[in-house]
Order: C-alpha cells, then sequence, then structure tokens
C-alpha cells in the first residue's frame, strides 16, 4: 500500500483521481456546447455499438447523455452556458441534449507510439436527431474531405497522412476517428471479427448513466512499454507495486446520477481476488484515519468543498467480494452531486475565448458559480466583507471565494490575520484573476465585479444571506454587476445601495453592462432599462414582477 510518507493531499488527490475523476472527466473529455435546448422523453432504451470495439482495445466508454442531462442533480451542466467559452468548439456542432450516447474507445497505441499517453482513438455518437452530414463534415475539418473507401466501405478523411475520418454508420450514428489507421481497425472489426466481447465485459455496468471498463493486460503492456524512459524509471509512483494494478484482467465502472450519485468500480481476476479485497479495504481504512487525524489537528478550520466531498465519499464507500470479483462502492447525496458537477464545470472550463462582451460574461458566470458553491457548503452567500481570524479585520467576498474559482493556492497565500493593504497582502492584490478582470479594463489588479450592499439586497446580510431570503424569481435576482471602479479585487469594498440613490453601474459599454443572476446566469442589461426595474431585481425579497 502507499508509504505513509506521501501527505495527506496527495493521498487525496489520488482518491479523487481513482473515485470521481475515473467517471465523471469522462464527460469533459470533449467540448460541450448548447444545453439550453427542450428536453425529450427518452422513449426506448440507449443502444450503444460495443461490437465495434476490438478485442485487444485499452477501454471503452460509454455515456447515455440526454438521460445525464434530464437529471435533476445535473441542472448545473445546462445552467452553465458553455457556449460563452468556446462556441467553435463542440461536439461536432450537435446539440447535447439530442445525443442518446457516446461510445469512447481507446486503442492500443502501435510499438512506436507507446511513450505516449493513450487518448480518445474512436468515438461512436448516436443521437435522436437526423444527422446534418454537411455540417459534420465541416466541423470535422477546415480542410477539404475526401471519400475513400476500405475494404468496400466508403469513409472520409482530410488530406494529412493519417489524418482524421469520419464513417456515417446511418442517418443517425456516426463514427470520428482521429486517425485514419484506427477507423480501419473499426471496420476491420465490423466486417471480420465481430463479437460481443466488449458488450459481454461491460455487461455488470451497462444500466449505469456513465461506464467504461479497462483491459488491464493492455493498459499494463502500455505501462511497461512506456516505463523505458528515465523519467518513469524513476518516478516516484510505481503502479505495478500495487494488487489493484497487477492482478485484475478488468476494471469495470459505473457511475448512475439520479437521486444522488451513486459509484462502483469492479475488478475482475482469475486469482488473487482477496489481495486486491484487501489492498483496498486497507487503502479506504487508511484512507478515512488519516481524515480523521486532519480534523482532529486543526478542528477550527472549515472543511474545504473537495475535501467534504471526498470525506463523504470515503464515509459511504464499502469494500465488498464475491468470487474473482471485488467491488467498491460509494455515493454521493443529491446536494453533493450538484456539487461535485459544479466544481468539475469550474475546474475543466478553459479559458474564454470569445469577443469581449461574451468574455465578461464568462466571468460573471464563473463567479456566480462560485458563490452558488459557496452557498451550497455553508448554507448562505458570503457576507460582502468578512472577518478574519480576531474578528475585526475586513477581507473581501472575492477573496473568499477563491478556492471555488479554482485559486486555493493563492488563497492559502492570502493573509487572513492582516488587512488587505498589509505589506503581504498588497502582494496578493497585485495577482491577477482573471475572472475579476474586464477584458477592457486599462489596470488588471482592479476588480470589474462588485457585490451591491443594502437592506434587502443579496449582500445586505452581515452574517450571509441565505438562498431561502431570495424570494423572488432566481433567474431575475441580481446578485452581482459589473462596474468600473478603481477598487483593487483584494479591497473590501463594493457598492452601497439605499434603495433610493439611482445606481450607475457598467462604464465599459455604452449601451450597457452585465449582471449575474441568483439561478447562476448572466444576463446583458440595457442602459435604457427602467431603474425601478433594476431596483426590484436588487430587492432579492420584495416580491415584486420583474419583467
Amino acid at each position: 500500500m502507499l508509504d505513509y510518507q506521501i501527505s495527506f493531499q496527495d493521498r487525496c488527490q489520488t482518491f479523487r483521481i481513482f473515485m470521481v475523476g475515473f467517471s465523471i472527466t469522462w464527460l469533459l473529455l470533449f467540448p460541450l456546447e448548447r444545453l439550453y435546448a427542450q428536453e425529450k422523453t427518452i422513449n426506448k432504451e440507449d443502444s450503444f455499438h460495443l461490437d465495434l470495439v476490438p478485442e485487444e482495445a485499452v477501454s471503452a466508454s460509454v455515456i447515455r447523455v440526454a438521460r445525464l442531462l434530464q437529471e435533476p442533480v445535473a441542472q448545473p451542466l445546462k445552467v452553465f452556458a458553455f457556449d460563452d467559452y468556446h462556441p467553435q468548439f463542440g461536439l461536432l456542432g450537435l446539440n447535447l441534449t439530442e445525443i442518446q450516447s457516446l461510445t469512447l474507445i481507446h486503442l492500443q497505441l502501435q510499438p512506436a507510439q507507446r511513450n505516449r499517453l493513450p487518448r480518445t482513438d474512436v468515438l461512436i455518437v448516436q443521437a435522436r436527431q437526423k444527422l446534418d452530414r454537411a455540417q459534420l463534415r465541416k466541423k470535422l475539418s477546415s480542410g477539404k474531405l475526401v471519400e475513400t473507401s476500405f475494404q468496400g466501405t466508403s469513409f472520409l478523411t482530410d488530406s494529412a497522412p493519417d489524418g482524421v475520418a469520419l464513417l456515417f454508420l446511418d442517418d443517425h450514428t456516426f463514427v470520428h476517428a482521429s486517425k485514419t489507421s484506427f477507423l480501419k481497425r473499426i471496420i476491420d472489426q465490423s466486417q471480420n471479427q465481430p463479437n460481443r466481447i466488449w458488450t459481454d465485459r461491460l455487461q455488470p455496468v451497462s444500466s449505469a448513466t456513465i461506464f467504461s471498463g479497462v483491459n488491464m493486460q493492455a493498459a499494463r503492456t502500455q505501462e511497461e512499454a512506456g516505463a523505458n524512459s528515465k523519467r518513469d524509471r524513476t518516478r516516484f509512483f510505481n503502479p505495478s507495486q500495487f494488487s489493484v494494478w497487477k492482478y485484475p484482467d478488468l476494471i469495470l465502472q459505473g457511475t448512475s446520477i439520479q437521486d444522488q450519485l451513486t459509484m462502483e468500480l469492479i475488478f475482475e481476476q482469475q486469482d488473487h481476488s482477496l489481495e486486491v479485497k484487501q489492498s483496498l479495504s486497507k487503502f479506504v481504512d487508511m484512507m478515512q484515519e488519516l481524515i480523521a487525524r486532519s480534523q482532529a489537528s486543526n478542528p477550527s478550520q472549515p472543511a474545504q468543498p473537495d475535501n467534504r466531498l471526498f470525506e463523504e465519499a470515503l464515509n459511504n464507500a464499502l469494500v465488498s467480494r464475491s468470487g474473482n470479483r471485488v467491488k467498491l462502492a460509494t455515493s454521493l447525496n443529491s446536494r453533493s452531486c450538484n456539487e461535485l458537477i459544479k466544481n468539475i464545470i469550474t475546474a475543466y472550463t478553459p479559458p474564454p475565448v470569445v469577443a469581449r462582451r461574451p468574455d465578461s460574461k464568462t466571468n460573471l458566470k464563473r463567479i456566480m458559480l462560485a458563490l452558488l458553491n459557496y452557498e451550497a457548503t455553508y448554507r448562505h452567500l458570503p457576507p460582502a466583507v468578512v472577518m478574519g481570524p480576531d474578528g475585526k479585520t475586513p477581507h473581501s467576498w472575492r477573496v473568499e471565494i477563491l478556492p471555488y474559482l479554482g485559486h486555493a493556492a493563492l488563497y492559502r497565500q492570502y493573509r487572513m490575520n492582516e488587512p488587505w493593504d498589509s505589506e503581504h497582502n498588497l502582494k496578493i492584490a497585485q495577482t491577477v484573476v482573471p475572472e475579476f478582470r474586464h477584458p477592457d479594463s486599462e489596470i488588471p489588479e482592479n476588480s470589474c465585479y462588485f457585490a451591491v450592499i443594502g437592506e434587502g439586497t443579496a449582500f445586505g446580510n452581515p452574517k450571509g444571506v441565505a438562498s431561502k431570503e431570495i424570494s423572488d424569481n432566481h433567474s431575475k435576482a441580481i446578485i452581482i454587476v459589473e462596474a468600473k471602479r478603481e477598487i483593487p479585487w483584494t479591497k473590501p469594498e463594493d457598492i452601497s445601495y439605499d434603495g433610493k440613490k439611482q445606481l450607475e453601474f457598467g462604464g465599459f459599454q455604452e449601451d450597457g453592462y452585465h449582471v449575474g443572476m441568483f439561478d447562476g446566469s448572466a444576463q446583458f442589461i440595457s442602459g435604457m432599462i427602467d431603474k425601478e426595474i433594476i431596483k426590484s431585481m436588487l430587492m432579492i425579497g420584495d416580491g415584486q414582477p420583474q419583467e
């Protein structure tokens, strides 16, 4: 098992990757776009094309996309507008709510390539809508696609040697391969080697929302071939030392997202199942002990969101054995599942790449997502001014949400026992946090997004406003506003409002400004809007219509 000299943080990270990243991040291997389309009821069970997976493939995975997006706990995936981040990407222009299933295949790399990490070599997409073949061809390559054939099967490929390839199986299904040689292996499999090997392999987890399997013999071969480099020979972590790597012939995972998230890892091997079970049990016990020690040594330190989810997954973990099959199962309740999905979105969403106005909208969405994650953890939004350990030293809510924006390291550098303008903290203020900077700001260290403080606003409670206090329509309740101010992002200063004076927001564009709403969305407000409407949107519990 792991040496006890490994840090607690490293252990947590290893387990997170093993338990959560193994499943949910499959969904994030591809840029997602346009999640706002209207849902349709699935009238029949998703079908997959596991018969096309070659027996020697390293892994195969299936995601029931439409089913996933229908689940209430997965709504952040639909609330969060991915098209604001990278509209030129997406899954070849397809609407995700219309995708029945994705089948991802990692193929065994050729000997000359085995020093590289595997990636998704083949993607099979089955859509409920009729495919727009012209659009797919355009999205696939900026160059000209030419038609060619292999073993009598026609497909499209670009002009590059062994370039990308596209095969339409029918009006609703296509195969996209990162290399033409990979697609030829799929065609050869379908014509000359039809079998149910991967269908049978994945059968124990095939009812899950997301499920996958790893051919461990192929994975070990690839890992051993790649370990010839000096870097790999001297690395600290060597998977061949662990029972869960050495013995299984197949590792399966199934993740179901309904009222809660349930996940199971299944290890199948001909021998040594007892050793695998003991290894997993010891690992879970050790991690639970380390968490208990950490909490005991820092009883006053609130748990970070990721650590809290990690602890819940560990506490719910159960290791069992039946014959040559060992299972590690765990679960997260609906609230934690929702929080996990939000955290993953925040962590894996790439930087903005679109025009300046959507850039600011993107910043607000990330800020709102961070605030909602904070609220999910503490049952209230952060106060506008957060007091330090002495109860007197003020700090900004922007500092408080840094961990929820993916800037935990910067948060740890900030000293809460010192004023925001102390010598040390002023150095932190010089660090540009992209989410707090408007793309047109001339001073990148200044914040361009502010809370509106006053009785009845989302930051009107000095202890933090709870979501139950926001009785207005969440899609019409303003939480954060865009404004041009000469205020460093670490300074605990925002915009005061007494409900009477006319406020001027924006300043970067003549025609209006952006605001962040409590439902996590961002909206552009016209500069011509009636001031009374803005007032009603700032007053989160006045019950006034905001149309």
